[in-house]
């Protein structure tokens, strides 16, 4: 009895979990068709903010190299879900998938973007270093979280 019941509780939390996810789709959606009406310059966004990253060798999944894979902004932050799925972001879609995971997703790099690929700055015109391979990220630390 204690399995039916374990996997009882197991498919409705996957049914609530679908449920929320689907109305958020149906949301997106509907926030994507009024902003279009609205003259918004990129009304998708609000589904692409919704949508999980594209599987390898989707054609959604081949992002221009150097920009946010919401958006067309410059990626400065690479990120992974707790599977390892990796993603370059924005700054600002970087703060939404952290507010929006609870913390399961984190940031665990830097991306290159268009401007300092192959470039001898960082991003803001900083001289490029290479990291001190003794300093030891901190737990406060929102790139290494001190779990390297």
């Amino acid at each position: 009895m204690d399995r039916i019941e374990a996997e009882t509780a197991r498919l409705e939390a996957r049914l609530n979990e679908l449920s929320r996810q689907y109305a958020d789709l149906v949301a997106a959606a509907r926030a994507a068709l009024l902003a279009e009406v609205d003259g918004e310059t990129d009304p998708l966004c609000y589904i692409r903010d919704q949508l999980p990253p594209a599987p390898a060798g989707h054609r959604l999944a081949e992002v221009e190299p150097g920009r946010c894979l919401v958006c067309p902004e410059p990626a400065y932050v690479v990120i992974a879900d707790p599977a390892g799925q990796q993603a370059r972001v924005c700054a600002t879609h970087w703060q939404e998938a952290l507010l929006h995971s609870n913390g399961r997703i984190r940031a665990v790099g830097l991306a290159a973007t268009p401007e300092s690929a192959g470039s001898d700055t960082e991003p803001h015109g900083r001289p490029r270093t290479d990291p001190d391979p003794d300093l030891d990220s901190g737990p406060d630390d929102p790139i290494g979280g001190g779990d390297r």
